[in-house]
């Protein structure tokens, strides 16, 4: 009976031995339970770009880069076909509440549709390049945008689209901005003035050390600040005496530093103090802030809107050593 008993324990050990066997080589063939296919898929990540209407033309930053992936090892060379599906928009914006607009088709340059996996490769050799064509840009007049990429089509090895990791979506902004946040020190142009004498400076709330601006000293500082319940702005409006063409700001802080204080902005120009055109905001903290196209004006208005803090209060401040601009002839 005991020999009898240890057969059948025996039996039973090996059959689940067997089901184990028999699980993981399932698991290596098939991505989902009774699925032969190899799927093919594309990593829903978010993916967010912004297209800059600035003094000169508008600037598209979408550069989307992106291969196509295999649920399993290819065993043969896998051609996927990717192309722009703008009826899931209508899902995009119901799943995240947004009200996004479509791109046309033909603005959008997909650099390679045809991705290859190569055999025995999980993911493509080559990759999506997503670029806006430079003559619809100023056509993009909306705030934001989302493209919806779906694999359009499958060919050999075994493999098809994913049925629920088939489309990317990229997002695409747009904004009014005159200043260049991409700029280096090679990208400015004109020269900085080098006669600040008679230059002023009033700010809002008012303040005695506006004249710090100009004297020349980095280790003396303007300094600006609001702690208030009222969500009242920070400005400050500086007077150049005379008319310059104005392509760019120096903005020290100490010593060839920029204050992050800075950052958030409004910069504005005026030849009379009464009208003022938008040039744009900082949102790069840097010494030298480089205007896309030049203004003529005698007038500069920098803004900081009011900054929440805690509570009813709100918290706001300016710090600047010298401020100065680089003109142009």
């Amino acid at each position: 009976m005991k020999i009898l008993y240890k057969k059948k324990l025996y039996c039973v050990g090996l059959l689940v031995l067997l089901m184990n066997f028999a699980s993981c080589e399932n698991n290596e063939k098939y991505d989902f339970e009774g699925d032969s296919m190899n799927r093919i898929f594309l990593r829903n990540t978010e993916n967010s770009f912004k297209v800059v209407h600035t003094a000169i033309g508008s600037i598209s930053k979408v550069n989307y880069k992106a291969p196509v992936f295999s649920a399993q090892k290819a065993n043969a060379a896998v051609k996927a076909t990717v192309a722009v599906d703008n009826s899931y928009i209508d899902k995009y914006n119901a799943v995240n509440g947004t009200n996004y607009s479509a791109i046309p088709v033909d603005a959008i340059d997909l650099g390679n549709e045809l991705l290859t996996i190569p055999e025995n490769g999980m993911i493509s050799s080559d990759s999506l390049n997503v670029k806006l064509k430079d003559s619809y840009l100023d056509k993009l007049t909306e705030t934001a945008y989302v493209i919806p990429l779906r694999i359009s089509e499958v060919v050999g090895g075994n493999a098809a689209a994913s049925t629920n990791m088939n489309v990317a979506y990229i997002v695409v902004t747009t904004e009014t901005n005159n200043i260049n946040d991409s700029a280096t020190e090679g990208d400015i142009r004109g020269s900085l003035v080098s006669e600040r004498s008679a230059w002023s400076a009033i700010s809002t709330p008012a303040n005695s050390t506006t004249a710090r601006l100009f004297d020349g000293v980095n280790t003396t500082n303007f300094s600006l600040s609001s702690y208030t319940t009222s969500n009242a702005d920070l400005s400050l409006v500086i007077d150049m005496a005379q008319t310059y063409q104005v392509a760019g700001l120096y903005l020290n802080y100490r010593g060839n530093a920029a204050s992050s204080y800075m950052s958030g902005v409004s910069v504005y120009v005026s030849k009379d103090n009464v009208t003022w055109k938008e040039v744009g905001k900082l949102t790069a903290t840097k010494v030298y802030t480089v205007f896309y196209g030049s203004y003529e004006g005698r007038y500069i208005k920098l803004v900081k809107k009011a900054q929440p803090y805690y509570s009813s209060y709100y918290y706001t401040t300016m710090y600047l050593s010298e401020f100065n601009i680089y003109a142009e002839q």
